[in-house]
């Protein structure tokens, strides 16, 4: 790695960090609010898909169609946008973390000698290793809950109308609880994985440091 001239660095490092931190912030916010946009975003969606659902259901009622079968297809289709969904969430959580880590690390170097006597006694964040990719009481890990259930909601749907709709209650609630917990869990756990991983670049993108092409 070719190392810049002292005099380069001593001049422009300030300035640089300076203007990193700023847009690394700025950065860290937008991924912040993506999380509860696209949660919106699929709330929206699920609220126009229940009324699609039920017009469409109504209308082949009255033409005596095969409704089952393609009710089946209509909310499985959608069960699969919802997973789509539900990952890019998950994968937006890697960006954040790996964002505010970097924050962290701006704060602590530029904190750590207590310029202008500043001692940070609120002990704003300055550990590098936080925030954890997976914390079970995050707001973004309730986020992934509920849009985990939504789906799991799509899922007893779409399993009552492939069964030809003879599923019961407590099996459409069954298979809700279990599609919930797996989803949730299958995003726990590629988060968590991200945990023994080295850098950003194998964090994100599953290059190793200093990787070269």
């Amino acid at each position: 790695m070719v190392q810049p001239p002292r005099d380069i660095e001593a001049k422009t490092g300030p300035d640089f960090l300076a203007r990193d931190f700023s847009e690394s912030f700025a950065q860290m916010r937008h991924y912040d609010s993506l999380e509860l946009s696209l949660v919106k975003f699929a709330c929206a969606g699920y609220v126009a898909l229940i009324g699609g659902a039920y017009t469409i259901y109504q209308s082949l009622v009255h033409k005596d169609a095969d409704v089952t079968r393609f009710m089946g297809l209509f909310l499985t289709a959608s069960l699969l946008a919802g997973l789509l969904l539900l990952g890019y969430i998950v994968r937006n959580r890697v960006y954040f973390v790996l964002v505010a880590r970097y924050v962290n690390e701006h704060r602590e170097l530029f904190l750590r000698g207590s310029p202008l006597g500043f001692a940070n006694r609120t002990g704003m964040y300055t550990d590098w290793t936080k925030p954890a990719f997976f914390n079970p009481v995050s707001t973004h890990s309730f986020l992934m809950y509920f849009l985990a259930a939504l789906n799991a909601g799509l899922l007893a749907a779409a399993v009552f109308f492939w069964t030809g709709g003879t599923l019961p209650l407590w099996g459409c609630v069954i298979v809700w609880v279990l599609g919930t917990v797996l989803q949730a869990a299958a995003g726990a756990v590629y988060l968590r994985r991200k945990e023994v991983k080295s850098g950003a670049d194998e964090v994100a993108f599953g290059d190793s440091p200093g990787k070269e092409e």
